[in-house]
Protein backbone atom coordinates (compact mmCIF):
# COMPACT_ATOMS: atom_id res chain seq x y z
CA UNK A 1 0.00 0.00 0.00
CA UNK A 2 1.16 3.43 -1.37
CA UNK A 3 1.36 5.73 1.91
CA UNK A 4 3.44 8.77 0.96
CA UNK A 5 5.84 10.24 -1.85
CA UNK A 6 8.39 13.04 -1.87
CA UNK A 7 11.10 13.90 -4.70
CA UNK A 8 13.39 16.38 -4.06
CA UNK A 9 15.35 18.01 -6.83
CA UNK A 10 18.08 20.89 -7.16
CA UNK A 11 15.54 24.01 -7.77
CA UNK A 12 12.40 24.58 -7.36
CA UNK A 13 10.04 25.62 -10.09
CA UNK A 14 6.18 26.49 -10.21
CA UNK A 15 3.99 22.92 -11.26
CA UNK A 16 2.30 23.73 -14.44
CA UNK A 17 5.21 26.37 -16.02
CA UNK A 18 5.24 25.84 -19.70
CA UNK A 19 8.73 23.82 -21.28
CA UNK A 20 11.74 25.92 -22.11
CA UNK A 21 12.93 22.60 -23.78
CA UNK A 22 14.36 24.19 -27.19
CA UNK A 23 11.94 23.66 -29.76
CA UNK A 24 14.71 21.77 -31.81
CA UNK A 25 14.93 18.92 -29.41
CA UNK A 26 12.12 16.02 -30.72
CA UNK A 27 14.46 12.68 -30.79
CA UNK A 28 15.96 11.55 -27.33
CA UNK A 29 17.94 8.90 -26.65
CA UNK A 30 17.36 7.14 -22.92
CA UNK A 31 19.74 4.32 -22.57
CA UNK A 32 19.33 2.15 -20.31
CA UNK A 33 20.30 3.39 -16.47
CA UNK A 34 23.19 2.46 -14.52
CA UNK A 35 22.53 0.15 -11.67
CA UNK A 36 24.43 0.81 -8.57
CA UNK A 37 21.89 -0.49 -6.27
CA UNK A 38 21.49 -4.40 -4.91
CA UNK A 39 17.89 -4.31 -6.61
CA UNK A 40 17.82 -6.42 -9.49
CA UNK A 41 16.17 -5.10 -12.54
CA UNK A 42 15.91 -1.79 -11.21
CA UNK A 43 17.95 -0.49 -13.63
CA UNK A 44 15.16 -1.75 -16.28
CA UNK A 45 12.19 -0.99 -14.67
CA UNK A 46 13.58 3.09 -14.00
CA UNK A 47 14.57 3.76 -17.63
CA UNK A 48 11.18 1.52 -19.07
CA UNK A 49 9.37 4.38 -16.75
CA UNK A 50 11.51 7.30 -17.83
CA UNK A 51 10.82 6.37 -21.14
CA UNK A 52 7.12 6.20 -21.23
CA UNK A 53 6.65 9.14 -19.23
CA UNK A 54 8.95 10.96 -21.88
CA UNK A 55 6.45 9.32 -24.91
CA UNK A 56 3.39 10.29 -22.74
CA UNK A 57 4.00 14.03 -23.55
CA UNK A 58 3.52 13.36 -27.32
CA UNK A 59 6.27 15.66 -28.61
CA UNK A 60 9.53 13.24 -28.43
CA UNK A 61 10.77 10.14 -30.12
CA UNK A 62 12.28 8.49 -27.81
CA UNK A 63 15.17 6.13 -28.34
CA UNK A 64 17.63 3.80 -26.71
CA UNK A 65 20.20 5.38 -28.88
CA UNK A 66 22.71 8.16 -27.98
CA UNK A 67 23.72 8.39 -31.68
CA UNK A 68 21.47 10.07 -34.39
CA UNK A 69 19.81 12.03 -31.39
CA UNK A 70 18.97 15.29 -30.39
CA UNK A 71 19.43 15.07 -26.74
CA UNK A 72 20.34 11.82 -24.39
CA UNK A 73 18.82 11.53 -20.74
CA UNK A 74 21.09 9.44 -18.73
CA UNK A 75 22.11 7.70 -14.82
CA UNK A 76 23.51 5.90 -12.41
CA UNK A 77 20.96 4.78 -9.66
CA UNK A 78 23.07 5.01 -6.27
CA UNK A 79 22.08 2.46 -3.48
CA UNK A 80 18.09 2.58 -2.60
CA UNK A 81 18.65 3.50 1.11
CA UNK A 82 15.46 1.66 3.65
CA UNK A 83 14.18 3.61 6.76
CA UNK A 84 11.69 1.90 9.10
CA UNK A 85 8.59 4.13 9.94
CA UNK A 86 6.34 1.91 11.74
CA UNK A 87 5.92 -0.87 14.01
CA UNK A 88 2.81 -3.23 14.82
CA UNK A 89 2.15 -4.02 18.14
CA UNK A 90 4.14 -6.83 18.82
CA UNK A 91 7.26 -4.78 17.37
CA UNK A 92 7.60 -5.54 14.30
CA UNK A 93 8.12 -3.83 11.14
CA UNK A 94 4.97 -2.49 9.58
CA UNK A 95 6.45 0.32 7.31
CA UNK A 96 9.07 1.28 5.20
CA UNK A 97 10.24 4.20 3.72
CA UNK A 98 12.30 3.81 0.75
CA UNK A 99 14.52 6.29 -1.08
CA UNK A 100 15.62 5.75 -4.77
CA UNK A 101 18.75 8.03 -5.87
CA UNK A 102 20.36 8.73 -8.92
CA UNK A 103 22.69 10.93 -10.54
CA UNK A 104 20.46 11.76 -14.05
CA UNK A 105 21.85 14.93 -16.68
CA UNK A 106 20.12 15.84 -19.48
CA UNK A 107 22.48 16.87 -22.66
CA UNK A 108 21.95 18.18 -25.72
CA UNK A 109 23.42 16.42 -29.04
CA UNK A 110 26.01 16.74 -30.93
CA UNK A 111 27.19 19.61 -28.76
CA UNK A 112 27.01 17.77 -25.31
CA UNK A 113 25.51 20.91 -23.58
CA UNK A 114 24.43 19.64 -20.07
CA UNK A 115 20.31 21.12 -20.20
CA UNK A 116 19.74 20.14 -16.87
CA UNK A 117 21.21 18.00 -14.35
CA UNK A 118 20.93 16.68 -10.86
CA UNK A 119 23.53 14.25 -8.84
CA UNK A 120 21.12 13.53 -6.54
CA UNK A 121 17.75 13.59 -7.93
CA UNK A 122 15.40 11.69 -5.13
CA UNK A 123 12.38 9.93 -4.67
CA UNK A 124 10.86 8.48 -1.70
CA UNK A 125 8.03 5.82 -1.06
CA UNK A 126 6.57 4.85 2.08
CA UNK A 127 5.07 0.90 2.29
CA UNK A 128 3.40 -1.53 4.18
CA UNK A 129 5.41 -4.34 4.78
CA UNK A 130 3.56 -7.27 2.89
CA UNK A 131 1.74 -9.25 5.28
CA UNK A 132 3.79 -13.12 6.59
CA UNK A 133 6.84 -12.21 4.67
CA UNK A 134 8.95 -10.99 7.17
CA UNK A 135 10.12 -8.20 5.16
CA UNK A 136 13.37 -6.68 6.28
CA UNK A 137 14.54 -4.86 3.06
CA UNK A 138 14.36 -2.85 0.08
CA UNK A 139 15.04 -6.17 -1.88
CA UNK A 140 12.72 -8.07 -0.05
CA UNK A 141 10.11 -5.97 0.08
CA UNK A 142 10.22 -5.15 -4.08
CA UNK A 143 10.37 -9.44 -4.13
CA UNK A 144 6.88 -9.75 -2.06
CA UNK A 145 5.37 -6.44 -3.76
CA UNK A 146 6.75 -5.73 -7.44
CA UNK A 147 3.81 -3.34 -8.02
CA UNK A 148 5.75 -1.44 -5.28
CA UNK A 149 8.49 -1.15 -7.51
CA UNK A 150 6.79 -0.19 -10.71
CA UNK A 151 4.99 2.67 -8.72
CA UNK A 152 8.15 3.95 -7.12
CA UNK A 153 9.56 3.92 -10.97
CA UNK A 154 6.60 5.76 -12.04
CA UNK A 155 6.60 8.63 -9.72
CA UNK A 156 10.19 8.95 -10.04
CA UNK A 157 9.62 8.82 -14.01
CA UNK A 158 6.95 11.87 -13.72
CA UNK A 159 9.09 13.73 -11.06
CA UNK A 160 11.95 13.33 -13.19
CA UNK A 161 10.68 14.93 -16.87
CA UNK A 162 8.63 17.27 -14.44
CA UNK A 163 11.96 18.86 -12.97
CA UNK A 164 14.28 18.42 -16.18
CA UNK A 165 11.18 20.49 -18.24
CA UNK A 166 10.46 23.17 -15.72
CA UNK A 167 14.03 23.23 -14.67
CA UNK A 168 15.07 24.36 -17.73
Amino acid sequence: MLVAVTATACGYALAGRATTMPAHIRRIGVPLLVNQSTTPDLDQILTNAIRQELQSKGRYTVVTDTTGVDAVLSGTIMPIQTNLTGLTEARQASKYIVTVSANMEFREQPANTVYWSNAAFRMSEEYDVPTGTGATDQTLIFQADRQALERLARNFARNLISSIFEGM
